[in-house]
């Protein structure tokens, strides 16, 4: 299980502590990533924008961005230019969107705003470790949270 909203890196530490396996965040912070990194987890920070994508590559890491926003259209989109890059839609992914998006080329996707644990398969992503492909894998139940 991971943790979301990891944005700090006190986050980053109760993420650890309570067995996280990867943290997400709604944006990239290079410190928190480093942390994260430092700590074991795999960081995947929000991203929107071409600077976002660099960013986040130059330091290794996949990409989660928000699904409900930017769709499945974004994620074919980005790949033009950034065909190695690997994507893990997050944020308001649902039944509308769930087939769309590893279609357009997301890894894997997480739901929200409150998504628990909810697999849709059980192969294995190209990118992330031991998370299961296509499950919905973001925060705790409230009280929780990290």
């Amino acid at each position: 299980m991971g943790a979301g909203t990891v944005t700090t890196v006190e986050r980053v530490r109760q993420a650890a502590g309570a067995g996280a396996s990867f943290a997400v965040a709604p944006g990239l912070d290079p410190g928190v990533a480093a942390v994260s990194l430092g700590a074991g987890l795999p960081y995947l920070p929000g991203v929107a924008t071409a600077s976002d994508i660099r960013a986040a590559g130059r330091l290794g890491l996949r990409k989660g961005f928000p699904a409900s926003a930017l769709g499945a259209g974004w994620v074919t989109m980005v790949h033009g230019p950034f065909p190695r890059a690997q994507f893990v839609a997050t944020g308001g992914v649902g039944a509308a969107n769930a087939r769309r998006l590893p279609d357009a080329g997301a890894r894997s996707s997480a739901g929200g705003p409150r998504p628990r644990i909810a697999p849709t398969s059980t192969s294995r992503p190209r990118c992330c470790g031991n998370v299961e492909a296509r499950t919905a894998v973001t925060e705790p139940p409230r009280g929780g949270r990290v």
